[in-house]
């Protein structure tokens, strides 16, 4: 049986895809199913979605207003909402306009270019779906994310996110 670090190493190499993986990864775990794994940690995901492109790391506005990172970000930020938006919408999730709900967010960024920090690139997906699925990024309490390589021009990021059941408020 492999073990989850020679399973993620197959998965860059492109030896495995990633729903090949993840049932690997699942017996591992001892896990049957996603839905068990998901549940366990941290309640059925609300919405799983890919959104298109290559995102633009978040930058500090106030330090870099009017530079051409700042528009390239903007520029990204305004594309990249109204796609998540209509993918939402397409899947038909409920979300719920509680602004004191806490939420997860994982992320996967397939990357040709791999400028960026991961955690800006994050950061920057949290902008995203900010308004969409919560009122304020604050609000996202665990999660994380991760940048693989892709071919050129199959730029995107994988978006999953949920509540987090039975989080000490």
């Amino acid at each position: 049986m492999l073990d989850p670090y020679e399973i993620r190493q197959r998965v860059q190499t492109r030896e495995l895809t990633r729903a090949e993986a993840l049932p690997l990864l699942l017996s591992w775990l001892g896990q049957e199913t996603i839905e068990d794994v998901t549940l366990r940690v941290q309640g059925r995901p609300l919405v799983d979605i890919v959104v298109p492109g290559q995102v633009v790391p978040h930058t500090r506005v106030g330090r870099e207003r009017g530079t051409d990172r700042a528009k390239r970000y903007h520029s990204y930020k305004q594309t990249a909402e109204e796609a998540a938006a209509l993918l939402i919408r397409q899947q038909g999730a409920e979300i719920p306009q509680d602004k004191d709900l806490p939420w997860y967010l994982f992320t996967t960024h397939y990357r040709y270019w791999r400028r960026g920090d991961a955690d800006n690139l994050h950061k920057a997906l949290a902008d995203v779906l900010e308004g969409q699925l919560y009122q304020n990024d604050r609000q996202v309490r665990a999660g994380g994310y991760e940048v693989l390589p892709c071919d050129k021009g199959e730029d995107a990021t994988e978006v999953v996110a949920g509540i987090i059941e039975d989080y000490p408020r």
